[in-house]
């Protein structure tokens, strides 16, 4: 990896974690359409710390090289710090989804609720493993070499905190300064007034990623399910409330029935059905 194109800008708080001199892998924007398409397929919802670096940059080549991991592995050498290579993250669009998951993956004995995310040196295939929990997927790896899995990491956030430049140094992936480069509250106040639909789910994904204000969000996102007539803006606000809900302790404002219930009184797309049974089957 060429060190120099690692930039963090500590003054302007922001954090770069894609490599500029490489355009490998580099999907076109992600589409709202095609995530709601891979989930109603798998019966998932992604979570939206994954969705928000891809919303930066669709995919394509880091500037971390490395996953930082505590168990023995074919990559590393026995007796120093184990870790794992990671070469590039995955883009995200449907057809990604068919020719990276649905068609290499089972080639090596792996089905179920998965969907592939990045590739280390063309030896470890990383993806997301739904099978456990459908709204908050661990990481894990398949080893090529020796036809292994294990996972790497029980959340995709902390997946990211692993990330590392393995020379010279090992160095964590900053969180906090990757986080600081999202929109303020000011910003996203008046993004989410656009009438341009992308600029508003946008703003949307940057103010749950952040965590801040989360009451007035809620409330925010019930008034967009009440008045919204646009089917793929209704399915995207009630997947993402039904997500903080279940997932970030947003019930403490609306509870699973009252969400459920208000989602029931759109009475005008059957896919809502998915996310009111996510809500009772927590109750």
């Amino acid at each position: 990896m060429r060190l120099e194109s690692f930039t963090t800008q500590i003054g302007d708080g922001t954090l770069n974690i894609w490599d500029q001199e490489d355009d490998y892998g580099i999907l076109a924007p992600l589409s709202e359409r095609d995530i709601q398409q891979i989930e109603h397929e798998l019966q998932i919802t992604f979570p939206e710390s994954f969705l928000s670096v891809l919303r930066k940059q669709n995919g394509g080549c880091l500037l971390y090289n490395a996953v930082s991991v505590d168990f023995e592995n074919t990559w590393s050498e026995p007796g120093e710090a184990s870790y794992l290579p990671i070469r590039y993250l995955e883009g995200l669009s449907y057809d990604s989804f068919v020719e990276s998951t649905k068609l290499v993956l089972p080639e090596w004995g792996i089905t179920g609720k998965h969907v592939t995310i990045g590739d280390g040196e063309g030896t470890y295939i990383y993806y997301l493993n739904f099978d456990q929990q459908d709204n908050n997927p661990s990481v894990w790896y398949l080893d090529t070499s020796d036809e292994s899995t294990r996972e790497v990491a029980p959340t995709f956030p902390d997946f990211l905190s692993r990330w590392m430049i393995q020379e010279p140094d090992l160095e964590p992936i900053d969180l906090e300064a990757f986080y600081a480069s999202y929109p303020s509250m000011e910003e996203i106040d008046l993004s989410i007034q656009s009438e341009n639909i992308d600029t508003v789910l946008y703003a949307f994904g940057s103010w749950m990623t952040i965590g801040l204000e989360q009451e007035r969000l809620v409330h925010e996102m019930m008034k967009r399910i009440n008045t919204t007539t646009d089917p793929d803006l209704l399915d995207f606000f009630a997947q993402s409330l039904t997500n903080l809900v279940l997932n970030t302790g947003a019930d403490v404002y609306i509870s699973n029935e009252q969400l459920a219930r208000l989602l029931e009184s759109k009475g005008v797309d059957s896919d809502l059905n998915v996310y009111i049974n996510w809500l009772r089957a927590e109750d």
